[in-house]
């Protein structure tokens, strides 16, 4: 078939071999690192599932935007691969570039409606990046 691709296998084995073991778990994956100087250097890393934000444990992307918008008290904002691979990524820097990175590429929002309306019920509710213009006030 012309256009489709092998996904990677050690992504395709979650699903193949049921390597998910808690009920609504969900692999959360770094696709594709958009360049910008504030994370220079990470821009290789494709494909990688996110296990740890600031030490906690990801069990979902939900889980993911909850512990980066509210814990704050780290200057950094610390992500950890399966792999052991660390970024980290200075806190207010990546909160002032939000809305450049967005515009940039074009990206009209940071992440889809469900996302959005599901994460309503959580404390980072209403959370406005830093930086960031109306259009792209981080609603959850």
């Amino acid at each position: 078939m012309t256009g489709r691709k092998t996904p990677p296998y050690n992504l395709l084995t979650y699903f193949v071999d049921g390597r998910l073991t808690r009920e609504g778990e969900e692999v959360v994956i770094i696709i594709k690192v958009l360049a910008y100087d504030l994370n220079n250097g990470y821009d290789n890393l494709v494909n990688d599932r996110i296990v740890q934000v600031n030490g906690k444990p990801i069990r979902s992307l939900q889980d993911l935007i909850r512990t980066v918008e509210t814990d704050t008290e780290n200057p950094f904002v610390v992500f950890k691969t399966e792999d052991n691979q660390t970024i980290a990524l200075d806190r207010k820097m990546a909160e002032a570039a939000h809305g450049v990175i967005l515009s940039t590429y074009r990206i009209a929002e940071d992440r889809s409606a469900d996302l959005k309306a599901a994460a309503g019920n959580n404390e980072a509710d209403g959370k406005k990046m830093v930086g960031s213009n109306k259009a792209n006030t981080v609603r959850q």
